[in-house]
């Protein structure tokens, strides 16, 4: 198992840190936790097709914490093969 720290941040716009959110990988899954504002573009840099998720859990419905999800579903229908 790999577990990636994508952000321990909080909602304030720190230019080295990004709200809470992290990776884990384990065998061919790949679980996001949390997707606040900035993960998916972190996310994006973080491993090769930021659309191959098996799960995306978020742990409550502050925006901290979930900013990020409508961009990706969004993104995710047009994506393609990315």
């Amino acid at each position: 198992m790999k577990v990636t720290v994508l952000g321990s941040g909080c909602i304030m716009p720190w230019p080295d840190r990004k709200p809470s959110s992290y990776l884990i990988e384990t065998g061919n899954k790949k679980i996001l936790i949390d997707m606040g504002p900035g993960i998916f573009h972190t996310l994006a840099k973080t491993i090769s097709n930021p659309y191959q998720l098996d799960v995306i859990i978020l742990t409550h419905f502050h925006l901290d914490h979930m900013a990020d999800l409508w961009p990706w579903l969004f993104g995710r229908i047009w994506a393609g093969n990315y």
